[in-house]
């Protein structure tokens, strides 16, 4: 498993805390009281409880409050994203808004931890970010020309050409080459957002 400890620490997630939200989340299938009850202690309880991370089952009679402990939909979330390579928060953000316009458009996600791991790779790679990169790819899934590769959310980054291609290619990326094309015109659509943002400031 791929721990993004950069990404946990901006959640303020400790490394130790992403063991005992993992074994918190293995309940769902087995009884793991006994491992919780020496790797979790109340403070950490509060802490998680205040963060919204987990939540606690009905359960049966009898059942201790350690069996009982489930994560949150945040908190699977989370764990989820701390297993996504070099991803950032503003990468989580660029998806949430994308995935809720893609969303209400009836469309396709795809796989949501891979969707953030295409724009973490497409961020870095592109050198585009933020309300520049959300910009790009409302331009992009707006422009009916492009509605084929539009599609499914996680595509419009970077689809491989077969099952043998795996690292993605800037030069394979339809939204890259939307870009490309309309470079100068994005260009000037990226300097004004800026300018708006510093008014704003």
């Amino acid at each position: 498993m791929y721990i993004n400890y950069s990404y946990a620490k901006s959640k303020d997630i400790q490394p130790q805390d992403i063991i005992v939200l993992q074994t918190i989340k293995q309940q769902r299938s087995e009884d793991l009281e006994e491992v919780l009850s020496g790797i979790l202690d109340d403070e950490r309880l509060g802490v998680f409880e205040k963060m919204g991370l987990i939540t606690q089952i009905g359960g049966k009679k009898g059942d201790s409050e350690l069996s009982r402990l489930r994560l949150s939909k945040k908190g699977n979330t989370i764990l989820l994203d701390i297993e996504s390579y070099g991803i950032l928060e503003e990468d989580v953000t660029v998806f949430e808004w994308m995935k809720n316009y893609y969303l209400k458009a009836e469309k396709e996600i795809g796989s949501e931890k891979k969707c953030k791991e295409l724009i973490a790779w497409f961020r870095s790679e592109s050198q585009i970010s933020k309300n520049e990169l959300v910009h790009l790819c409302s331009r992009f899934v707006g422009d009916d020309s492009r509605m084929e590769y539009s599609k499914v959310l996680q595509y419009i980054f970077w689809k491989p050409e077969n099952h043998f291609q795996t690292k993605p290619d800037l030069s394979q990326s339809k939204l890259w080459l939307y870009y490309e094309k309309y470079r100068e015109q994005l260009d000037n659509e990226f300097s004004q957002l800026k300018d708006k943002n510093n008014e704003k400031q």
